[in-house]
């Protein structure tokens, strides 16, 4: 069984919620890096202490870690038993920031520290790779598998929805 899952993936791609819906389907601890990264009024945890935190939650022996932060990837990566790459449209990511913003208007959402209210800003946009000012060359062949015969792609929905499982493109 796999007991140590990454999930990573652009801002707005998912990786709260199929972290959360997978946690409950394998029985597994779920740390959403964003709780723990950002300390109350979005101010950003030091360099120190975010690696002892990452070190300590890689080191236990089941988990779901959902969250870039690539600074540290590298550790979660090398600990990880999977590892799930969300690769989403764009416009449905930017969709999903939108829709996010305003449920969440005034609110916390479940996934960061309480005194994080949702926000949305032309820093976090840019900051987050959703727009780019220049596109990366080669981008959107690596994402559609165009000319690859390695390329997979997963799709996960809730049980009885019709589409559970993997696929090759």
């Amino acid at each position: 069984m796999t007991n140590r899952i990454a999930i990573i993936g652009s801002a707005g791609s998912g990786k709260s919620t199929l972290s959360q819906k997978l946690g409950e389907i394998l029985s597994l601890p779920v740390v959403h890096l964003d709780r723990f990264y950002w300390k109350p009024n979005w101010t950003p945890t030091v360099n120190d202490e975010w690696d002892e935190f990452v070190k300590d939650a890689v080191s236990e022996d089941q988990w779901i870690i959902d969250g870039n932060y690539t600074r540290t990837l590298g550790i979660r990566l090398s600990e990880a038993d999977a590892v799930i790459f969300l690769d989403m449209p764009r416009l449905l990511c930017i969709y999903r920031i939108i829709k996010r913003r305003i449920r969440y208007h005034g609110k916390t959402r479940p996934d960061l520290n309480e005194e994080c209210p949702e926000k949305l800003d032309w820093a976090f946009l840019f900051g987050s790779g959703i727009i780019k000012k220049k596109p990366i060359q080669g981008h959107g062949s690596a994402r559609t598998g165009k000319g690859s015969k390695t390329s997979r792609h997963i799709k996960v929905e809730e049980k009885g929805t019709g589409v559970f499982g993997s696929g090759e493109e």
